[in-house]
């Protein structure tokens, strides 16, 4: 990954903290930054992830690994507490996906909104659309809440808080 990242890999060590606030001064300038994490370290992120990434909406990518039920190896890197530590925060979106379904109808929520948009069709009709096409089963729980997270993003798009997401 380094060597593929060229320039733009940038290392900060087990500062966590620095990385979560770098990801958000990258973000708010247009990049799109991808910080990768180990779970049990994920807490000494809190105040950057609730107060520099997601109360100014910068949009970044964090890869949380060894998280949830698979992160009880041991007694002291436990990633048990990343899911109820952090759910609390607003504009956060933590996916876990299960199922090679789920994963592919998130990879793909881009290409689902721009032909909504393009198309000028309901933003349901155009997933449902895509999801029989690619073998999703329409009404499923996974495509109930991808379906979920889709429209906070079309209305975060559109400058709507998170109480008109219905």
């Amino acid at each position: 990954l380094r060597k593929q990242a060229g320039k733009q890999f940038m290392d900060v060590g087990i500062a966590e903290e620095t990385a979560v606030a770098l990801a958000s001064g990258l973000a708010a300038g247009g990049a799109k930054p991808v910080y990768g994490v180990y779970s049990s370290f994920l807490q000494r992120t809190y105040d950057q992830l609730s107060q520099d990434l997601c109360i100014n909406n910068n949009p970044a990518t964090l890869l949380v690994f060894a998280a949830s039920v698979y992160g009880m190896n041991d007694v002291t890197h436990l990633g048990i507490f990343d899911i109820p530590m952090i759910s609390n925060i607003p504009n956060l979106v933590y996916l876990a996906p299960t199922t090679k379904e789920e994963n592919i109808f998130w990879a793909n929520r881009k290409e689902i909104m721009a032909k909504s948009k393009a198309e000028g069709r309901d933003l349901d009709a155009t997933a449902s659309k895509w999801a029989h096409e690619n073998g999703i089963q329409v009404g499923s729980p996974a495509y109930r809440l991808h379906m979920d997270h889709l429209k906070l993003l079309e209305n975060r798009n559109q400058g709507k808080g998170m109480d008109d997401w219905k």
